[in-house]
């Protein structure tokens, strides 16, 4: 008697987890069936992220069915001197994520040190690292310029977007 209780609690608990984990997929469903799971991970970081790596972590997502990501897309990166931008790191991340069917939610921010209203000390000591780049653009032309820049790159008109990219719906930015 008591072992068959316990086979009774054991299934009930089994189909009680089912269950559960059905309609929480359910749940996160879109009307139009897509997930609504998605991470943010800082695909940005080369040094964190080589191209196989990259590879290898937007294959774990596909897996855990996450359909988008949010990361940041650096300016400091992008302009790390006054001059012309270098997009072709967050071109590659942009293009990988799509080949897996992942969206790039890109969040810009990260004022490079040229840009910087840092104190003129805290940049000889620190550069482009933190916490320079959290100061604001000394103007905000500039600042307007790289926002300007990413969003035609990805805007999916086909002027100045970025080599066979797919457009980017949204971004957000930290300023």
């Amino acid at each position: 008697m008591y072992f068959k209780r316990i086979v009774i609690l054991f299934w009930l608990s089994f189909l009680i987890s089912v269950t559960t984990v059905m309609s929480a997929q359910t749940a996160c469903a879109t009307s139009t069936g897509q997930s609504r799971f998605g991470v943010v991970e800082p695909l940005g970081w080369t040094g964190l992220y080589p191209r196989d790596r990259l590879a290898r972590a937007l294959d774990l997502m596909v897996q855990a069915g996450v359909k988008w990501v949010r990361l940041n897309w650096a300016w400091k990166d992008m302009q790390p001197q006054p001059g012309p931008f270098d997009y072709s790191q967050y071109d590659r991340i942009a293009q990988m994520a799509a080949e897996h069917g992942i969206e790039v939610v890109p969040i810009l921010f990260a004022v490079p040190a040229w840009a910087s209203t840092a104190p003129p000390e805290l940049i000889a000591e620190r550069g482009n690292l933190s916490p320079v780049d959290r100061y604001r653009p000394q103007d905000m032309n500039t600042w307007l310029t790289y926002v300007r820049n990413v969003v035609e790159r990805h805007d999916g008109d086909g002027v100045d977007d970025a080599p066979g990219s797919p457009r980017l719906r949204r971004m957000s930015g930290n300023m």
